[in-house]
């Protein structure tokens, strides 16, 4: 894993060299191995390399500083984490043969050797083990159109000087993050918003949509970031940029899939042939291997195939206790599997003494984050980073096999009941009854009134997709008007989270649960899973693979029947009759327990202080978001009545203050 930079003053001005190296410095934590530059003026193609403070010593260059005064327009910036090749050879920014083609480039293309055996096949040769040399082999062959042919996670940035055209792309699924900014005469890709926050030519404006839906979904969604002008590059997307135009388009799409018709038989025996096959590819590296495990089903399965894939104890699995909250704790499992399959284990234990890091923590995410268990992910990160380079994780089992029963099966019981109701006529009333509209504001009539309204105006699976969507949701549209300050309340009136994640689910007809799972993979997967691990482990140089995110699983999964899925009431059936023969009896039948962080007991026993720092009526009123009143009403309310819902209220608010006094009001 790495950082990168892109940057291009597209009015012809000269880089500024020094913002250049602050934005690429930044990112140090995601490549802590080595560090690399190189200046391109793109009207005449003339370039120089350059060295940070940081580059390999093993590396000759010249320091940055040291360039001359030439007026180079276009920059690409590196930092370089070694999984593969650790000589300098895989030194970034890397070029063509010809030097008119640079890359910078995060991820791992899992499927090089074979594309590299083709490339050889076609004339190419090569002089480094890497997988950034083939992806440049394969834009010389293939063009724009070689990333379909890429198996793997990745963001990239390549200036292709025969064509005057910067490219950037991102992986089909959005497991690496891309993120674009713009400003007078400017264009900026890199792979954390901190970096662009250097390029002083991006105003760093808040964008309000993007905090109203943050309060809803406790993160900001695509292509939405905390600031206006920069934006999230969209899973499957790529950017094409040149002088006087630019575009965003999409070069891979998951859409609806006709539902195939297979037995059981041979649907496990394709689906555990995809997991093997995808879990080799994900085990190549020269560093070495561990595998998060959580006593679950998903990384279960994952950690037992690896494990035989691997020689003797060449896997170290972690696993993340919590002492004393048998609720949210799964070591007892963990520690079972793990020895079942033979593997060294590593429980680490979450305690009080990590909140003392939630600032440096929030810090790694660059806007308000509010996923809870994303303390858990950097408390196993930091251990694991001690030991590995690269985990597997079980990441992609619950959207893909139907993994959240509250959401998939619940939501549906809960519309069949209304439906069949003699009631039914009141479809709005009694959806609202389903999906309260408040825990700790009621809303006016005329809030209740609309709300019903809208809908009353739905066709039923219209109004069934707005009822899965509203379990995602937090705080609600009334309870976000309640709490913001005037100005913030003018700002966001034209805003509807639920709106807005219905531009993202697929059109009416088909299979439902399908439609259902692709509008999580294209949504909450990219935006709040994938994330929270990047920027978790990228925190502490860690890189992580999920297996199951392999795109052609993902295809086959969206293709299964509801049958292969869901059955009695609990989800992933398919995958747990291909984990039941390979992990410890009784694993697979365990009631689903879900991977969270026990804030309620958190807050009343260690966060007073931090809460009462962050969320003091004095430092609301700084912010100027929202009303110090209404704060102090959703604390109060947290107080008596310590719940899921209500803590992670309280959460989101202090996320949100902790990461505007950190970033916006120095």
């Amino acid at each position: 894993m790495c950082g990168i930079v892109a940057l291009w003053n597209r009015d012809g001005r000269p880089v500024d060299r020094d913002a250049l190296q602050r934005a690429v410095q930044s990112q140090a934590h995601r490549g802590p191995d080595d560090e690399g530059y190189v200046l391109i003026d793109t009207r005449t193609g003339r370039f120089v390399q350059c060295r940070g403070a940081d580059t390999d010593p093993r590396i000759t260059l010249p320091a940055l500083a040291e360039t001359g005064d030439h007026p180079f327009d276009l920059a690409l910036g590196h930092r370089r984490l070694s999984i593969v090749d650790l000589s300098p050879a895989g030194h970034q920014p890397m070029s063509s043969r010809d030097g008119k083609r640079w890359i910078v480039y995060n991820g791992m293309i899992h499927n090089f050797l074979e594309l590299r055996d083709e490339l050889r096949s076609l004339g190419h040769s090569f002089s480094t083990g890497t997988d950034t040399e083939i992806i440049l082999a394969a834009w010389e062959a293939w063009g724009p159109d070689c990333v379909h042919r890429f198996n793997g996670m990745w963001a990239f940035a390549l200036w292709d000087g025969t064509r005057s055209c910067l490219y950037a792309s991102r992986d089909r699924l959005g497991i690496k993050p891309l993120l674009v900014g713009r400003g007078e005469g400017v264009i900026v890709v890199a792979s954390e918003l901190k970096a662009i926050r250097h390029v002083r030519q991006v105003p760093t404006e808040l964008d309000p949509e993007a905090v109203h839906h943050y309060l809803s979904l406790l993160k900001v969604p695509a292509p939405l970031t905390i600031y206006r002008a920069v934006r999230k590059v969209m899973p499957g997307h790529e950017l094409v940029i040149q002088r006087e135009r630019e575009e965003e388009r999409a070069w891979w799409r998951l859409e609806p899939a006709e539902i195939q018709e297979i037995d059981e038989a041979a649907a496990e025996a394709e689906l555990t042939a995809l997991l093997e096959e995808s879990i080799r590819l994900r085990l190549i590296a020269d560093v070495p291997m561990g595998a998060f495990l959580s006593g679950g089903v998903d990384s279960s399965i994952v950690a037992s195939l690896a494990a035989r894939a691997l020689p003797s104890e060449a896997l170290t699995t972690f696993t993340l206790s919590f002492p004393g909250e048998s609720a949210v704790d799964e070591t007892e499992w963990a520690r079972h599997t793990a020895s079942h399959l033979g593997v060294r284990h590593v429980p680490v234990r979450f305690t009080a003494d990590f909140l003392r890091a939630l600032p440096r923590h929030l810090a790694m995410y660059d806007e308000p984050f509010a996923v809870s268990s994303a303390l858990g992910i950097s408390r196993i990160a930091e251990v694991a980073a001690e030991t590995t380079r690269v985990v597997l994780t079980g990441d992609g089992g619950d959207e893909l096999f139907a993994g959240y029963p509250s959401r998939h099966e619940e939501v549906d019981q809960k519309w069949d009941r209304m439906e069949r109701s003699a009631l039914a006529r009141f479809r709005g009333s009694r959806a609202d009854a389903a999906f309260p509209p408040s825990r700790w504001s009621s809303p006016t009539m005329a809030e209740q009134l609309r709300t019903r309204l809208q809908s009353i105006r739905l066709p039923p699976g219209a109004a069934r997709d707005r009822g899965f969507n509203a379990r995602r949701c937090l705080f609600q549209e009334a309870e976000k008007r309640a709490l913001y300050a005037p100005a913030w309340l003018d700002a966001t009136g034209q805003f509807d989270t639920l709106g807005f994640l219905a531009h993202s689910m697929p059109a009416a007809g088909g299979d439902r649960l399908s439609r259902w799972q692709l509008h999580d993979v294209r949504t909450s997967l990219p935006d709040e899973m994938l994330s929270k691990v990047d920027r978790a482990t990228m925190g502490s140089g860690l890189e992580a693979r999920p297996p199951l995110l392999d795109h052609r699983l993902v295809e086959l999964a969206l293709r299964l029947p509801r049958s292969l899925k869901i059955r009695d009431g609990t989800g992933k059936w398919i995958l747990k009759r291909i984990g039941e023969h390979r992990v410890p009896p009784g694993l697979m039948d365990r009631k689903k327990q879900g991977f969270t962080i026990p804030l309620a007991s958190l807050f009343k026993d260690h966060w007073r202080d931090l809460l009462g720092d962050a969320l003091a009526p004095a430092a609301i009123a700084r912010s100027g978001v929202f009303e110090p009143l209404a704060v102090q009403a959703v604390l109060s309310r947290q107080a008596s009545h310590p719940n899921y819902i209500t803590s992670h209220m309280v959460y989101s608010l202090l996320c949100f203050q902790v990461w505007h006094q950190q970033v916006i009001e120095p």
